[in-house]
């Protein structure tokens, strides 16, 4: 392996280190949940849910499980503004 390889090698590290590196403004899941439903509502609104949770936009932004539920939540919001409003 020449000099490509070695280069191609220190690139991967450099991907996958950059891949692991925690966002410093990451909530974590546990807070993320807590405020999730609000944090939709914001969004469906067209509010700006980054400034009112930035913790819990830089997570959503990272999580899979958590965007899923996230888009779970707005899927919902969306559907239920469909319905007829009860008298």
């Amino acid at each position: 392996m020449g000099e490509a390889g070695g280069h191609e090698r220190a690139n991967h590290w450099a991907r996958l280190d950059e891949a692991l590196r925690t966002n410093a403004a990451d909530s974590g899941c546990d807070a993320a949940r807590e405020v999730l439903d609000l944090f939709a509502e914001l969004v469906a609104n067209g509010a700006s849910a980054r400034l009112r949770f930035p913790g819990v936009s830089a997570h959503v932004g990272s999580c899979d499980q958590c965007r899923d539920d996230l888009a779970g939540l707005l899927a919902y919001l969306s559907w239920s503004a469909t319905l007829p409003e009860e008298s």
